[in-house]
């Protein structure tokens, strides 16, 4: 009867930079005296972390920065221009609940719950001020922005499509009603892409909010599409919550 294979309990440490060397110890059961282990490289590895205030919900990449929004904290931005030594740069603490946030240019569009979009002056990291604001009809979850156009996943109210070519004075403009609950939202080769949660479906619009299909998964929350055309969706194991 074959002995039963190893089994590894704890690694320490589990993070670490690529390109330097570092003693790691790994601790578990069932090894054999003076045993040997071969480390595979492939990640991703996680090279750093750090800390915000609240529940960072999303985060967008822009530069040298990276902009959290992080719930109940508003926008974090972070420095990131050392990716081993991430450091705070600034806030706003936007007044509802920071769940998604979207950078074009020297604006952050933040997807602020009940309290609808927030547009904010990210020209001076270290002091981000707010320009504009548009209220949205139900809670303002995810946001993607192309163009002129902010398009803003609301929950039961589907999506609202708000014009931002003047980020002083966003304002809706259109909206896409989804069966159910819009959880995600994605913007890509004149279709608009919305996970609607409720009812684990991918909903297809034109731009000008045409409905064109429709995609059954198993519990839609997050969508994006691929410049190849290929569609990536994240799933909750409870489609109807």
């Amino acid at each position: 009867m074959e002995a039963a294979p190893p089994e590894i309990c704890s690694v320490i440490p589990n993070t670490g930079s690529s390109n330097t060397s570092k003693q790691v110890t790994i601790s578990g059961e069932g090894f054999k005296p003076t045993p040997r282990g071969c480390l595979y490289g492939g990640g991703p590895y996680i090279t750093s972390s750090f800390d915000t205030p609240d529940f960072a919900y999303g985060v967008y990449i822009q530069d040298s920065f990276a902009y959290v929004a992080d719930r109940y904290s508003g926008l974090q931005i972070i420095d990131i221009s050392d990716p081993e030594k991430p450091s705070f740069k600034g806030i706003w603490n936007t007044p509802g609940e920071a769940i998604d946030v979207y950078v074009q240019g020297s604006f952050a569009y933040v997807a602020d719950g009940e309290s609808g979009l927030r547009v904010i002056d990210i020209s001076s990291p270290e002091n981000p001020s707010i320009v504009g604001s548009c209220n949205t009809l139900d809670y303002a979850i995810d946001v993607y922005v192309q163009g002129s156009y902010a398009y803003v996943a609301d929950g039961i109210s589907g999506i609202q499509v708000i014009d931002i070519s003047s980020p002083a004075n966003p304002a809706i403009v259109g909206s896409c009603d989804t069966p159910s609950y819009a959880r995600a939202v994605h913007v890509q080769g004149g279709y608009v892409y919305v996970a609607d949660h409720g009812n684990g479906r991918i909903q297809k619009f034109l731009i000008d909010g045409t409905f064109v299909s429709k995609t059954n998964c198993g519990g839609s929350y997050g969508v994006t599409v691929s410049k190849t055309g290929f569609l990536y969706v994240s799933e909750s194991p409870y489609p109807g919550s």
